[in-house]
């Protein structure tokens, strides 16, 4: 479970990419914004990073302090911050302990939309990996699980929903989408390791080595065609969004017979589905962005007016 307004936060005491230990209880009073993200160096995560560090001097004068968080080591998180000039600390937090503490899952601010609009949410937290195949298993297994104790009756749309990784983990789910529904893919896209993180083609160039997810792009394009059999997609992407692949991935899922899939643009970027309403919570209702809520709201409407009946 997630923390609510007026909790107590948990202790934070982890040391950042220099090695300096920080507790959030020598702040001094001082108002912390803490972020957490997957990967150093992840195409959705340097946004996220970038948007705090263009957000830096505004947040200061505000007396507030930054604090960025993932399960990266010290040395990847100085690369990081080096290669976007990014001036907050970002703290190991290694086994991802902080992150469950908090209960961060991901697309956070998407969830608890769906959640007041009556949807009822079972989400599965990860880390991406190299591995998305057992990542897949494992995520459909925790589904199905949840799936079993759901009557029909009470839930007659399941719907999966995923963002970025998470829409390939279940393209990839081992009962091809015959499980749900339907599935609404935000933001895809299948990049290959190295254009995903930026450093690995750079240590690959060093040792003449190449790096590489599994399954690979090329070969997750074929399953999707061969192997994944639920024909109701909705695909969405938003206009500002330059990492998005949700036209390659219809195209593909044409190539099946008797799909059923659709795509729609609402206005937005990558992290729409993630960050909306983001500043609301942490310094209150009036600093939220009227257009990031109002992209939440077209968001949601869209994925609750999408009801495919298995």
């Amino acid at each position: 479970m997630g923390l609510s307004a007026g909790d107590t936060a948990p202790l934070i005491d982890l040391s950042d990419q220099h090695g300096q230990q920080r507790r959030s209880d020598q702040l001094d009073g001082r108002a912390l914004v803490l972020f957490f993200y997957p990967k150093d160096d992840t195409p959705g995560c340097t946004m996220e990073a970038c948007a705090f560090r263009d957000s830096y001097a505004e947040l200061q004068a505000l007396g507030a302090e930054v604090w960025g968080v993932s399960g990266d080591d010290a040395a990847s998180h100085q690369r990081f911050a080096q290669r976007h000039n990014l001036p907050f600390p970002l703290l190991v937090d290694s086994g991802n302990n902080l992150r469950r503490a908090f209960g961060v899952p991901s697309v956070l601010g998407l969830l608890q939309a769906l959640a007041e609009a009556g949807w009822w949410i079972h989400a599965w937290s990860y880390v991406p990996g190299f591995d998305h195949q057992a990542q897949a298993n494992t995520a459909w297994r925790c589904f199905r699980e949840a799936r079993l104790g759901i009557s029909t009756t009470t839930c007659p749309a399941r719907l999966r929903v995923g963002h970025s990784l998470g829409c390939k983990l279940h393209l990839l789910a081992p009962d091809g989408g015959r499980g749900c529904s339907g599935l609404v893919a935000l933001s895809f896209n299948n990049f290959s390791a190295e254009r995903s993180i930026p450093l690995l083609a750079e240590i690959g160039q060093q040792l003449n080595v190449r790096s590489e997810f599994s399954p690979s792009p090329r070969e997750t394009w074929r399953q999707v065609t061969l192997s994944y059999s639920q024909p109701r997609n909705l695909l969405v992407r938003f206009s500002r969004d330059n990492l998005d692949q949700s036209n390659r991935l219809l195209a593909a899922l044409r190539e099946r017979p008797e799909d059923n899939s659709t795509l729609v643009e609402l206005p937005g970027d990558h992290l729409t589905p993630s960050s909306a309403g983001l500043r609301r919570q942490l310094l209150g209702d009036w600093a939220d962005d009227p257009s990031r809520q109002r992209d939440m709201e077209r968001l949601t409407a869209l994925i609750s007016g999408w009801q495919p009946v298995a």
